[in-house]
């Protein structure tokens, strides 16, 4: 079984019967993006899960320490309007390339561990 960490409902004996229904409850229903094909979580510093339902930039207007329950209204409702906050106002992103002279840094970097290495293959081969 899979349990979801984030709500009551789904957890021990309720939780999913396959590891891609857990995935798109997570996506869906709490907007946190996961990634099917690299099998972990898509994550801003490599280490911790993304809300993208919110800012994680403190200063920011649509920053919010945390979603105080399950039902609060997200920031962000979808995980592009995440990303396009992210990249324009904060000209951030997760994974910049690290290629020296790649203009792939900063707001034009990656949101996904695997389109960076997607395009390290492609670019820099």
């Amino acid at each position: 079984r899979h349990p979801c960490p984030h709500c009551k409902k789904y957890r021990g004996n309720n939780g999913f019967k396959r590891r891609d229904h857990l995935t798109q409850h997570l996506r869906n229903y709490h907007h946190i993006d996961v990634d099917e094909r690299e099998g972990h979580v898509d994550s801003w510093d490599g280490t911790r899960i993304v809300d993208t339902s919110r800012c994680p930039l403190a200063g920011c207007p649509q920053y919010r320490e945390q979603r105080l329950h399950w039902q609060d209204e997200p920031i962000f409702p979808k995980r592009r309007d995440y990303t396009e906050h992210m990249k324009k106002v904060h000209n951030e992103s997760p994974f910049p390339c690290p290629e020296p002279g790649c203009d792939r840094i900063d707001g034009r970097g990656y949101f996904r561990k695997v389109d960076l290495i997607k395009h390290q293959k492609k670019e820099h081969g």
